[in-house]
């Protein structure tokens, strides 16, 4: 029995055990759900709306969760699910078969008009995910079908000349596999374009193992709608040495570390890591549709939520019949049925009188994803790693809205900055690597092995001044020979955000669950919690940001290398450090920046934007520091 037909089976059996444990109605959804490439709880309440009922299908809301939560769909994300490719394909043949041809492209046409809407309302769905969704749908329509393929062609074609243009070749790297990963999910729609199902499966080969495509598909070109495809040359390996393991890793790259006059050159092998990365609740909504969820009932659909968020604000049911254009009699009947539910969850009687107390100072919840970035580790001896995480380059606004709570003048303006790639440290220096570093030969000043009030290898160093810290990056880079440096404020900021917009790169708040800082303060929808009074070894809330950074928040503060400024006017906006022309960087009296909040202070102090500072010369047991290294990609 071939491959395929054994996955073909298996996906039978796993579709016909569903169906078994549940009711046969139930197969007509898990059609439906086969179209989009991801599932939300929102867009399968939206199909068995829009189609289920208008076809007279009697199923439960409570099929939303079963289906989700089932075998054959697997989490990818927050409130994100895919089905298992095999199903999947399984699925949309056997819709055909039974729905026909027709049935597919209304449920298709249907999806586009979903995504356009949500394009249109939903700020928080990235322009990738929509752009996914939208092939997944335009591949089931024969007119569209060219067009989408035309796109796909076309976004293959843009990564590959942004990397030939000297763009981040790991951002585009992955970008390049995310693709591969969508062609072949429509494998069975894309049947009539076998080039560019070829191309799409030598870049999976690619990242599986280089040495497995031959020389000729990696020097070859393939044309798909005009667009002239091949791989570029900054992700094809110059060479295949079978004799050395490391070499014939996908992700080993030759840098070109640069600093000032300064060119270091080597390889080094970056390795993929995988982590975790937690995101706070941020609404009362959220909050009610996570218990929803949980307790296997059904999500709150759109006119649901706008209900509760309308009844939240204090309105009356008459104002909210305006507000959203319905009936008052229809707004009544919806509120009655959304207390209801409401009230199960949260065993008592809930109305519109009692519901707003009902959420104060309810517990956040938090939501954890798994995600994978790249990095390399520096062998500082004595099994001493210093583990250091690449950063894309990237734009994004510095400094903090002026709706943002609790903010300070120094903060503003905001305005626009574009970071170039980096490495930056996935931890605060610890104090083994401290001490691993500080009985090398001194070059400007002597540093003391063991500064810190903590104690523990793996907790941060602290009292350690920022002429210490600039110590330490000048005796790592003479051992490295690589130029290690403290960040920029706005390479701290844009590493720490990792692409988030909010206060935290958790959200909205923070609690003591997530980070290190004086629990007995609360931040916006916070509560309290607790107030350690020491540091915390490095990691050890086991989550990061999207980046792959732990402990930006909290812990020790991290010297940068900037001097203060009182505000943003004038500042830098290619995200190099603010400091003055001939400054001496040994004068003690400067005052230095600070970035990320401590042990010792309030949460306010832990925000994204917020901007501290102290005398170069301070060495307090609430301070410590990250570094970055500088990197060109070359080959």
């Amino acid at each position: 029995m071939s491959e395929t037909s054994l996955e073909q089976k298996y996906a039978r059996q796993q579709v016909d055990r569903f169906v078994r444990r549940f009711e046969p109605s139930y197969k007509k959804l898990a059609y439906y759900a086969a179209l989009p490439l991801v599932l939300t709880p929102e867009l399968l309440n939206y199909l068995r709306n829009q189609l289920l009922w208008e076809e007279g299908e009697d199923i439960p809301w409570v099929a939303e969760v079963d289906l989700l939560l089932s075998d054959i769909c697997r989490p990818v994300g927050y409130e994100q699910y895919a089905m298992e490719p095999a199903v999947r394909a399984y699925l949309i043949s056997e819709m055909e078969e039974v729905l026909g041809k027709k049935q597919i492209e209304a449920v298709a046409r249907l999806l586009i008009t979903y995504i356009k809407h949500l394009s249109q309302t939903n700020p928080y769905i990235s322009s990738q995910e929509l752009e996914t969704q939208q092939w997944a749908a335009m591949v089931c329509i024969d007119d569209k079908r060219q067009e989408a393929v035309g796109q796909i062609s076309q976004a293959y074609r843009k990564c590959i000349e942004a990397t030939e243009g000297g763009g981040n070749p790991l951002l585009n790297r992955s970008e390049m596999e995310r693709l591969s990963r969508i062609t072949q999910e429509l494998t069975s729609q894309l049947r009539d374009y076998p080039t560019l199902l070829a191309f799409a499966e030598v870049v999976r080969r690619l990242d599986a193992d280089p040495t497995i495509v031959s020389d000729e598909l990696l020097n070859r070109s393939w044309r798909v709608e005009d667009v002239e495809l091949r791989l570029p040359n900054a992700l094809v390996p110059s060479q295949k040495d079978t004799s050395n393991p490391a070499s014939q890793l996908p992700n080993r790259r030759t840098f070109k570390f640069e600093e000032a006059s300064i060119v270091f050159e080597g390889d080094t092998d970056l390795q993929p890591f995988e982590f975790e990365v937690a995101t706070l609740n941020r609404d009362i909504i959220g909050f009610i549709n996570e218990l929803l969820f949980a307790r296997k009932k059904y999500y709150l659909n759109d006119i649901q939520i706008q209900v509760l968020t309308e009844a939240l604000n204090k309105k009356t049911y008459q104002e909210i019949a305006e507000t959203l254009a319905y009936s008052l009699r229809d707004i009544q009947k919806i509120a009655s049925e959304l207390w209801k539910l409401l009230s199960e969850i949260f065993n008592t009687k809930v109305t519109k009188t009692n519901l707003k107390s009902l959420f104060v100072n309810r517990e956040l919840v938090i939501h954890r994803t798994r995600q994978q970035a790249w990095g390399y580790s520096e062998d500082l001896g004595n099994d001493v790693l210093l583990e250091m995480v690449a950063i894309p380059e990237g734009s994004f606004m510095m400094g903090s809205p002026e709706n943002e709570s609790e903010r300070s003048d120094n903060e503003s303006p905001q305005h626009q900055v574009t970071v170039k790639s980096f490495f930056m440290g996935k931890y605060p220096v610890t104090q083994a690597q401290w001490k691993a570093i500080a009985v090398l030969p001194q070059i400007n000043r002597e540093l003391n092995p063991d500064p810190s009030s903590f104690k523990g290898a793996n907790r941060p160093v602290e009292c350690v001044s920022w002429l210490d810290a600039v110590e330490f990056c000048d005796r790592l880079s003479q051992h490295t020979k690589k130029p290690y440096r403290l960040p920029s404020e706005a390479e701290w900021e844009y590493a720490c955000r990792a692409g988030t917009t909010t206060p935290f790169h958790f959200g909205e708040t923070i609690t003591t669950d997530l980070a290190n800082y004086n629990g007995e303060y609360t931040y916006g929808a916070g509560s309290k919690g607790i107030n350690r009074r020491e540091t915390t070894p490095s990691g050890s809330f086991g989550v990061a940001n999207a980046f792959g950074l732990y402990d930006m928040h909290g812990n020790v503060w991290e010297w940068c290398a900037d001097r203060w400024h009182d505000n943003y006017e004038g500042a830098p906006n290619d995200g190099s450090a603010w400091v003055d022309e001939n400054e001496n960087k040994n004068d003690s009296q400067i005052t230095r920046r600070l970035r990320g909040g401590s042990w010792h202070y309030t949460p306010v102090y832990c925000r994204s934007a917020c901007r501290f500072d102290s005398n170069a010369d301070d060495d307090l047991n609430y301070v410590g520091f990250r570094i970055v290294c500088s990197a060109e990609w070359t080959r």
